[in-house]
């Protein structure tokens, strides 16, 4: 994911709460899932930030989603994460984990 997509999503997030009628199609999401070292890397790199600890779960919570569902977050509801403190080399070690849920939508209103 690129820092585009990230500008992009907000914006979209923004237009969206204005109250902009849209004809997306929306759906209530669950997320519970192991977290890699990459996904933290790359969460870091498009968020500009350089620790895990300045991540809030609805950071991780939207990049999980966009990134697996391709789908943007409208609403996170409840959202529970943790991240793991140690410093790994191996991209596919588990670090960490996200539990959250939500009101998702598939494309952004025009």
């Amino acid at each position: 994911m690129r820092i585009d997509r990230i500008v992009f999503t907000t914006l979209a997030l923004f237009l969206v709460d204005c109250g902009l009628d849209c004809d997306s199609k929306t759906e209530n999401f669950s997320i519970d899932v192991t977290l890699h070292q990459s996904d933290i890397v790359e969460i870091l790199r498009n968020l500009h930030e350089d620790s895990s600890d300045n991540l809030s779960c609805e950071d991780v919570c939207r990049y999980i989603y966009l990134h697996d569902r391709g789908w943007y977050i409208s609403e996170v509801g409840s959202c529970e994460h943790k991240i793991s403190a140690e410093a790994v080399m191996d991209p596919d070690a588990d670090v960490g984990s996200i539990r959250c849920d939500g009101l998702g939508y598939e494309t952004p209103c025009e």
